[in-house]
Formats: C-alpha cells, structure tokens, sequence
C-alpha cells in the first residue's frame, strides 16, 4: 500500500495514529480482494450474518427449529414422505449385525470362529429381539432403531439411555429407554457455559461426560411447582454406556446439538404448502358454475346479506317473501331471477397451467436440500433408466453415509454392551475379554446390514453381478447382500436344506418326550412350569 499526502501528514503529528490509519487502509483493501467480502455492494450491503460459534448458533433457535419441523412432518406431505422415505431406506425393518470376529488375531480356527459366531448372534438377538428390552415393553430393538433415526432428522438428535436393571422374563439386566430430545436440556434453565452446553456435560476438553434429562416435558414443567432434572453419565463403571446419541448435521467443530433435516428449507416448504392450498381452494372454487347476479333496479342499493336476504334501504311493495335466498355455490344449481336481474359468468382460469413447472422446482430445490433425489422424493420415475439409476445411485450414497454414522452412534455400542453382559454372566466363554481393549475389539468386530435398495431392473443387475463374480472382483457374500440384503451362508445354508427334500421328504417329527418325565400336572412341575389353572 502506498501512502499519500494524508498519511504523512497524520504520521509526522502522531506515529500512533498514522500507523493506525494505514492499518485500516490495509483492512479496507483486504476486503475489497473479496467480491463476497464487500460491505458497500447493493446486494451485500444489507447482509448481516452471524460470527457466533456453533452452540452459539444453534442452541438458542432449536426449540423453535425442532417444533416447526415437527408440524411440517405432520402436516405437509412433501416433509411427511421426505421423512418416511429416508427412515425406510436406511433403516426398514432394522440394521440386523453379522458377527465378523477376527480369528487369526484370537488364534481360532474358521470352524471355532464359525461356531463362536453364531453362539454369539443368538445371545445378541435374544436381548435385542424381543419387547423385554425395552423399559417401556413397547418395541424390539430392531424396531426401535426406526424411531430413534426419524426423531434425529425431525428433531436434530435422538437419545437411548441404557438402564441396568433385572426384569422377570429377561435374560439381560441391559434395557433401552428412548427420551425426547427436548427433554435433554441445561438444569433449571442455566445459560450455556464453558461446562454446560444445550443439556451436556463437558469436561476441560469439550469431550461430554453426562446429559441432564428433564423429568417431564418441557412444555409440561410450567404446570409443576417444581421441575426436576437427571444428570446421566454417558458412561459408567468399566467404560459400560449408559446413554446412545445419534445426532444429525454436526458438521462444526465443538458443536454439540444436532439440527433437523429440514431446518435451511422450512421457509420454502411452508411457503410451498400455503401456494398448494390457495391453488387447490381455487380449482374447487373453479369446479362450480360460478355466477354473478346483476340487477337494474332503480337506486341500485339492493344487496344481499350473509344469508341471502336483501338488505337494501327500500322494500318492494310487491315481494311478500321474507325467506333468504339461498346463493351459495353448489353442482348444478338453478335459481329462479326477480324482474330486472341478468346472470354474468366468470372464468378465473383454473386449473393453473404454470402450478406443475413452479411446484416441480420448489421440490427440486427442497430434495437436493434434505439428501434426496427429486424422482425418490416424489416416487416417480419419468426420465430414462440411465436417468432414473443415476438419482437411485445418487441417493444409495446418502443411505450409506447414514446407515454408517447410526452403526457407529447406536447399533455397535448397544451391541457391544449386550456382548460385554453375556460375558460377565457367564453366557459366552471369551478369554481375555476384560482384560485387553484389543482382544475385545477382535470379538466384537461386526457387520451390519440393512434391506436392500432394490434395482430398477433386476436382471441387468443379476448379470452384472454374475460378471464381477467371474472376474474375481467380488464375492458371493457381497453379491448377496447388495441384491436381496441378506448372507450367502444363510441363503446357501437352505438351499441345501431344500435340495435334500426334493429326493427324500422330510419325516414328520414327534413331539419331544421324556420318558422319565411323567405327563400332566405333576410333569409339569419336575420341567419347570405350570399350566394356566394348574396349582403350584
């Protein structure tokens, strides 16, 4: 920068003040090198943006973001189906793992890895598969992993707390318990803090330690005397979880809440919404034969009311009918016309020529906004196949980006803490489990798997897959799960099953008996159970 004549003059009466003036000059011309930067441009003038940090951001507008996406996802059918689709396609009926344990470091053999494998699958889904699991009793695990995704991308964040309890019926003390997301908040309404952020607990690293719970609804604690709040620590003793968060859209560092999916566009589809019911209002408006009655009575002041009865300043002499006319709209009306009066029709131009083109870009935009394809948004394939591929394959990148990041936030460390109870209950025998991080990893290595995203035309993708196996660039595994979203040896395993009976039928099986159990009962009591109205 080259000073000029006032620069010098500034500096030779006050070097402070000179060198102050060419700082600014310098942060002037610094801003000037940027078009986007400009503060004197029309369009950029009156753009003031935010310079908070990610908390700082977020926190104080989520109970309005959270809300305001809870009623677009009930109400509008573009969020309610964006919702849905992608709870469909990323979860369906539930991520379902596939134990992958790692032998040669455990020093097991494929048939010893094989065996434990299966051993250990059949204990996880016997905690996980069944409504004993839930503190509620209301879902399975499988079934509750739906919940939690679709609350994260409506609400921003979605909480599993693992409480340890014994229940009769349950062979796990390790149980589930799903909290509302805006029930997670600062204890007695505290501002954020260095330690305390939107309900977290964060130690001098930023890392969080424990989450305080809110007793009952936030919209309910006003009608309490007193609210109470519990802090969970997010882990206990021996490193065991005790609470699962599955946030979405924590894209900042040290940001600790979650947005919702439709947080940048619930302007455009509330916008979208109010345009779709003024153009649906019309067009049913436009259905009828609508009409306007024109009089050439002299004063013209003639004029009907709410009801259809004349409320004119001069009564005619001759219309003793005090009965309102009726003139609402209707299918196929005819009204009979005093002396003097003449119908005129009006057209407004409905349906509107231009509503299919605007609504189209509106979901364009709103699908690209939210991670999906405009074609999947609104389920339905007009383009070409090559086309129509391209936005399923577009959209299988979002689905894996998501089922990753719910894998690592919920499924595995459920699972691991399933893993870890059977262990310490003596359920499975794994040597050195406790002891070494790294043996409990190579036991608890696993793959999960969700439903299949389906192939516009499954024989093109049969053949391909075909291909690759030849080559020897893919394996019947992998093939498998891609085009029917489950296991090979599971497949394989039937299959076998099924060509044995077609050679040899399967002999009927007789109900297991125990001879020196006697039947009735007294039988009863010696296997351990009792009939309904049997005594004890």
């Amino acid at each position: 920068m080259s000073r000029n004549v006032f620069d010098r003059v500034v500096g030779f009466f006050s070097a402070s003040a000179g060198l102050e003036r060419a700082r600014d000059r310098m942060s002037l011309d610094a801003l000037d090198s940027f078009a986007g930067a400009s503060k004197s441009r029309p369009a950029l003038k009156s753009w003031f943006t935010s310079k908070k940090d990610a908390d700082g951001d977020v926190n104080p507008e989520l109970a309005t973001l959270r809300s305001r996406s809870r009623d677009l996802e009930r109400n509008n059918p573009i969020a309610h189906g964006a919702m849905k689709t992608k709870t469909v396609y990323v979860i369906g009926t539930g991520l379902r793992p596939e134990p992958s344990i790692d032998a040669e470091f455990l020093g097991l053999s494929s048939q010893q890895a094989e065996t434990l494998q299966a051993q250990m699958l059949r204990e996880f889904n016997l905690a996980a598969d069944c409504l004993e699991a839930d503190a509620a009793r209301r879902k399975t695990f499988f079934q509750k992993q739906a919940e939690l995704f679709h609350s994260a991308r409506v609400n921003g964040d979605a909480f599993l707390l693992l409480p340890h309890f014994e229940r009769e019926g349950s062979p796990y003390a390790t149980h589930f318990q799903s909290v509302e997301s805006d029930r997670v908040c600062n204890p007695n309404n505290k501002p954020d803090s260095e330690t305390l952020s939107g309900g977290f607990e964060l130690d001098e690293h930023g890392a969080a330690v424990a989450v305080h719970v809110l007793q009952t609804n936030p919209a309910k604690r006003f009608l309490r005397s007193k609210a109470s709040w519990q802090r969970v620590p997010l882990f206990g003793e021996q490193s065991r979880r005790n609470v699962l968060i599955h946030s979405n859209h924590n894209m900042r560092a040290s940001q600790t809440r979650g947005i919702p999916d439709l947080a940048p566009v619930i302007e455009v589809i509330k916008q979208a919404g109010r345009y779709i019911d003024a153009e649906l209002m019309a067009s049913v408006i436009s259905s009828k034969f609508t009409v306007f009655i024109k009089s050439d009575r002299d004063g013209g002041g003639d004029a009907y009311g709410p009801g259809g009865g004349r409320t004119g300043a001069a009564d005619d002499d001759d219309d003793d009918s005090d009965e309102a006319r009726d003139l609402r709209l209707g299918d196929g009306l005819v009204y009979e016309l005093d002396e003097g009066e003449s119908i005129e029709t009006a057209n407004p131009g409905r349906p509107n020529a231009a509503f299919d083109p605007f609504v189209t870009a509106l979901w364009r935009m709103i699908g690209g906004a939210i991670g999906v394809p405009f074609e999947v948004l609104i389920k339905h394939f007009t383009a070409s196949y090559s086309a129509s591929r391209a936005a399923l394959l577009q959209f299988a990148h979002y689905i894996m980006v998501d089922r990753a990041n719910f894998v690592v936030d919920v499924c595995q460390p459920y699972y691991e803490t399933v893993i870890a109870e059977a262990v310490a209950r003596g359920r499975l025998r794994l040597p050195g489990y406790f002891q070494d991080p790294l043996v409990r990893r190579a036991y608890c290595q696993t793959l999960w798997h969700g439903p299949n995203l389906g192939e516009l035309d499954e024989l093109k993708a049969v053949n391909a897959a075909e291909k690759r196996l030849k080559i020897g660039i893919s394996t019947h595994e992998r093939e498998s799960r891609h085009l029917l979203g489950q296991g090979w040896e599971q497949i394989n395993n039937r299959r076998v099953i099924e060509e044995r009976r077609k050679y040899k039928p399967a002999a009927p099986s007789a109900p297991p008996n125990d001879d020196n159990v006697e039947q009735g009962p007294e039988g009863n009591r010696q296997r351990g159970f009792l009939l309904p109205g049997e005594d004890a």
